[in-house]
């Protein structure tokens, strides 16, 4: 990917300081290989947002843990064979993780990921994201896990209302009208 000059796409799942690691051996090889600084990775992530925090954490506990799930058995994560496949390593281990402490822990650890709660919860949240990897862009995907239309609706207006505005003022050093970029993905 550094000798196409592609940038990242950063998608949450594994911890935040593996994630770190990786993107700064990333940018270090980049830079090697291109004389210049690699882009700025672009986030994705979940967002459910309310602006009652127990309606939020209910959007959580039902949407994205659901969406959690379904991405488990969709990607076959609990499945240990993928381990043996070149490039899947890191799925094998997620595999053996699994069977050591269970489907479930494994779905709460993939949804805690993403991001949830009060509008400033969420634009909170999304700051630091974009502090600690520096990022240039976010994906945010507000319609998953089965959500009926009119929830994604309110959250996705929310979201615009209440937390885009904010995360557009942040100057992230890209070219791209100074703050965070920002694609909507629905389901």
């Amino acid at each position: 990917m550094c000798r196409l000059g592609v940038g990242l796409l950063i998608i949450a799942q594994k911890p935040w300081e593996p994630t770190i690691a990786e993107l700064a051996e990333y940018r270090r090889r980049f830079l090697e290989v291109n004389g210049r600084a690699a882009p700025k990775p672009i986030i994705a992530s979940f967002i459910a947002v309310h602006e009652d925090e127990a309606m939020a954490r209910e959007m959580f506990d039902k949407y994205i843990r659901g969406y959690a799930r379904s991405a488990l058995e969709h990607y076959e994560f609990h499945n240990e064979g993928l381990a043996a496949i070149p490039g899947y390593e890191y799925y094998g281990k997620l595999a053996s993780n699994i069977r050591k402490h269970g489907i479930d822990s494994f779905v709460n650890f993939l949804a805690e990921l993403q991001v949830w709660g009060t509008p400033d919860q969420v634009f909170d949240k999304l700051a630091e994201h974009q502090r600690r990897a520096d990022i240039g862009g976010l994906i945010g995907a507000f319609s998953y896990g089965g959500m009926p239309h009119d929830v994604a609706k309110r959250n996705i207006a929310l979201f615009a209302e209440r937390v885009l505005p904010r995360l557009q003022a942040l100057d992230v050093g890209c070219d791209v009208g100074g703050g965070v970029p920002l694609t909507i993905a629905a389901e």
